[in-house]
């Protein structure tokens, strides 16, 4: 994310399959960077089963969001949010955060 986030133009981030990702969920104490550079692809269905694959977890229940979205065309698919318990795990905001896809995620408690 740091990465996708410091690079002009599209990025695509895809998590590595040979990790197993139903027992190793992504623990978050702060919020992950800002995408602010338009066209990012996150993609945590790594093998297009159409079942979300990346769990990430708000470790302490404590944060706003995971992800804020300030730029247009993005895509975020098959991600788990959990524990998001103080806000939401999503947040799309701004003039310029349109077009963008949310597909395949599940939100849960």
């Amino acid at each position: 994310m740091d990465f996708a986030t410091t690079q002009s133009g599209p990025d695509t981030i895809r998590f590595d399959a040979n990790v197993d990702w139903s027992s190793n969920p992504i623990e978050i104490v702060t919020p992950l960077p800002v995408l602010e550079n338009d066209s990012t692809v996150i993609l945590g269905d790594f093998d297009d089963s159409k079942i979300p694959q990346i769990e990430i977890k708000d470790k302490n229940g404590d944060l706003l969001q995971a992800f804020v979205i300030t730029s247009e065309f993005n895509v975020i698919q098959g991600l788990v949010f959990n524990n998001f318990q103080s806000g939401d795990a999503l947040k799309i905001s701004g003039p310029d955060a349109h077009d963008n896809v949310v597909t395949r995620c599940y939100f849960g408690s």
